[in-house]
């Protein structure tokens, strides 16, 4: 928490040294300090927040302000008792975080199968991806009949019961592949969340992979980050909750991120990273085998890591050199 004359100062300092404008919801919109990019920088000081929806920077507010001007915290801190002239407003009814979405126009359940959509999302599931429809309906899965979504999967991110955001994938029809919730609107994106977030605090151990699709091939216990790089906000998640053992299964083209990510976190928990077979993912592999390859690999401690990551390092390069010759 701050105080209501921080609050007020730092709000002075963004509008003011910054250049930043209120937008809506509590945020107020600029150019981000780290990528440069005009009005993709928001930050929320009701929440003591800020993203960009660009490069991902989100340093807390206070950090900006030390980072932009090349001082300390301390220093900030004294530097903006020099801001005085705006007064930083909540919105009348500022509602909880993560709170505004809803599931979109002509949703249904996976279990609802409105005619030969329905059926046509069930056998994609089933078939295709080796899952189980009705599990998944369980979970709160579901399609769009109508609407910008029509044809879509919608794949729905709960923590404790709330809906803070859904990810879609097209399966019939014409559009992009993935059309997810506007980040800008919502003021919130997949590099904010974790997919099955709760699985932190739930289990013991924990299984990482890049996609929702992926995660449900593994089960309850396992988390997607939505990409290979892990941002901040998830890292932290990753670091803080009371999880005890994680295995990495990145796709194998993300293999140097995992690495970089291990060492991260081997300091607070114990870690494996699997290297899937080239041009494979967990989903392709299914439950069977990737869990093979999960009880084949060991557990590594910094060391370990290190040594595998400098051996990673030196294969590349000379892989590199081979085929420039």
């Amino acid at each position: 928490m701050i105080t209501k004359d921080l609050q007020n100062k730092l709000y002075t300092y963004f509008k003011s040294r910054m250049g930043m404008y209120d937008y809506t919801k509590g945020w107020i919109k600029g150019t981000c300090p780290s990528c440069g990019r005009p009005d993709k920088y928001g930050v929320h000081l009701g929440m003591y927040r800020t993203n960009c929806f660009v490069c991902g920077y989100h340093e807390r507010p206070l950090f900006v302000v030390a980072t932009v001007e090349g001082i300390t915290i301390d220093e900030a801190l004294i530097y903006l008792r020099a801001f005085e002239g705006f007064e930083y407003k909540e919105p009348t009814l500022l509602q909880k975080e993560f709170s505004s979405i809803t599931l979109p126009k002509g949703f249904k359940l996976l279990n609802k199968r409105a005619g030969g959509i329905g059926e046509i999302m069930w056998n994609y599931l089933k078939n295709i991806r080796g899952l189980d429809p009705a599990r998944l309906a369980r979970k709160g899965f579901g399609y769009c009949i109508e609407g910008d979504l029509f044809g879509y999967l919608i794949m729905p991110y709960y923590i404790q019961g709330q809906l803070v955001y859904y990810a879609t994938r097209r399966v019939i029809g014409k559009g992009p592949k993935f059309n997810n919730p506007d980040s800008e609107e919502y003021g919130i994106g997949k590099s904010l969340l974790i997919y099955n977030k709760d699985a932190l605090y739930y289990f013991d151990q924990v299984y990482l992979v890049e996609s929702i699709m992926n995660a449900e091939t593994i089960g309850d216990n396992a988390l997607a980050i939505g990409g290979k790089k892990i941002s901040r906000h998830q890292y932290h998640d990753f670091v803080s909750a009371p999880y005890q053992r994680i295995t990495l299964i990145l796709d194998p083209d993300a293999y140097p991120e995992a690495l970089k990510l291990a060492l991260q976190i081997v300091t607070y928990k114990r870690v494996k990273i699997v290297l899937l077979p080239e041009g494979q993912d967990v989903n392709n592999l299914g439950y069977r085998n990737t869990m093979n390859l999960v009880w084949k690999t060991r557990y590594m401690d910094y060391n370990n890591l290190l040594k595998l990551k400098n051996e990673y390092a030196r294969s590349e390069h000379s892989y590199q050199k081979v085929i420039s010759n």
